[in-house]
């Protein structure tokens, strides 16, 4: 049943005339973001989402989901040695979407994937709970208002992290849900990486 109600809901936000105007996208400059060590653009439209899960603790205000985006960014850059956080965007428990790399910009969060793909991560781990249904709707919206900026095709196809590459993101739960989204492709990928 819930599936259904969320499906029903996805539909409705497609046809919304804009779907950006019911998304709060907290900017980078607003969760005091760094300057990334170097950037690369994507110059074009992209055909693939993909949904991940960060497996860090949840968030649940613009404060705490602050923090762990800075945390996350802290993380990527000087740990892994990226140069930015990886994602997109992330979605807070909040139900706001934090700025990540952007539209405009290549994130690191899909081996193979980057340079055709805008990934969305979800603040928090999926594997045995599900986000609340602010998420859901923050991400659905989301992608509609790429859409209709022209930074995802009409024709994208929705995939989960563990599609393109060897991890569980975006967790068992999430993936669950997803599989129901409009144009979810599962399974192994081309270029699979593990």
């Amino acid at each position: 049943m819930l599936n259904l109600i969320l499906l029903i809901l996805f539909t409705t936000f497609w046809a919304s005339s804009d779907a950006c105007a019911g998304i709060e996208i907290v900017s980078r400059a607003q969760w005091q973001a760094r300057q990334p060590k170097w950037t690369v653009p994507i110059h074009r439209q992209v055909e693939h989402v993909f949904i991940a899960h960060t497996v860090t603790p949840e968030c649940h205000n613009k404060e705490m989901c602050s923090a762990r985006m800075r945390s996350m960014q802290n993380f990527h850059m000087d740990m892994k040695g990226w140069s930015d956080i990886s994602y997109t965007f992330v979605i807070g428990g909040d139900g706001r979407v934090y700025e990540g790399v952007g539209w405009t910009r290549q994130g690191i969060h899909t081996y193979g994937w980057n340079s055709k793909s805008h990934g969305i991560a979800f603040i928090g781990n999926y594997m045995n709970v599900e986000p609340n249904s602010q998420m859901l709707n923050a991400a659905r919206r989301l992608i509609i208002c790429g859409i209709q900026q022209g930074y995802i095709s009409r024709t994208r196809e929705i995939h989960g992290a563990r599609d393109g590459t060897c991890t569980f993101s975006p967790g068992d739960a999430l993936y669950r849900i997803i599989q129901q989204w409009p144009r979810f492709k599962g399974g192994k990928l081309e270029g699979y990486k593990c």
